[in-house]
């Protein structure tokens, strides 16, 4: 790591010269540019929580981090996967309830777990997360289909600022369709055409639009809504 500050020393200068690792949450990093600051010979620790947790659950150990995964729970915290694949967590973090609404409160509880809306798997003690549970889309046939694996290789399509991807009905059939931010007018279809021969059968987009305005709506941590 060292040898890599020293290869980087002029462009880490520009940030001080000092920086030494960066913590990572809120939404998912992409793994590119992860790699790109891991290079440099900065550490890149990406976590994982909620408002409702106080607000982490997890986090990468800094020195065994894995690219993609959000990490392992903090001392005091539990998580396990739920049968539908939804992320569960428990421990003293964890809020009691929304204010005067208990049917809310009840929602998002199993017992004393509560239910993330987040969808992911454990691997070897660490958590990696594949969606939310609102956005996973089901197919006629009962396939899932989880939009973000769709979306992070449209959005490495040359011309393609951002992508969301979509079922849509058509008859008895959802279809799944993108929707850009084009950086270069008309790099949509190109971009749908390249992807679909990188995704499998059930992955494959069959329409495309582009959105009208400069950017998508978003939330305050810059989801798109």
């Amino acid at each position: 790591q060292n040898i890599r500050r020293m290869m980087f020393r002029t462009v880490l200068a520009r940030f001080g010269g000092k920086l030494d690792m960066i913590a990572s949450g809120g939404a998912a990093i992409d793994p590119e540019v992860q790699l790109k600051w891991e290079q440099m010979g900065v550490a890149v620790v990406e976590g994982y929580g909620a408002t409702e947790c106080s607000p982490v659950v997890t986090i990468n150990p800094r020195n065994d981090r894995r690219v993609r995964s959000v990490g392992k729970p903090l001392p005091g915290q539990q998580v396990r996967i739920a049968e539908d694949g939804e992320v569960l967590t428990r421990g003293k973090n964890v809020f009691g309830g929304y204010w005067k609404n208990e049917a809310a409160t009840a929602a998002v509880f199993d017992g004393e777990w509560y239910k993330t809306g987040d969808l992911g798997y454990i691997e070897e003690g660490y958590l990696y997360l594949k969606g939310r549970k609102k956005d996973l889309i089901v197919l006629s046939d009962g396939q899932n289909v989880y939009p973000e694996d769709i979306e992070e290789v449209l959005r490495h399509q040359p011309g393609i600022a951002d992508a969301v991807v979509l079922g849509l009905p058509e008859g008895s059939d959802i279809r799944l369709h993108a929707v850009f931010l084009e950086s270069e007018p008309g790099a949509g279809k190109a971009a749908v055409r390249t992807a679909n021969a990188q995704l499998s059968d059930r992955q494959q987009l069959f329409g495309s639009s582009v959105w009208p305005e400069v950017d998508f709506p978003r939330t305050h941590t810059l989801k798109v809504r």
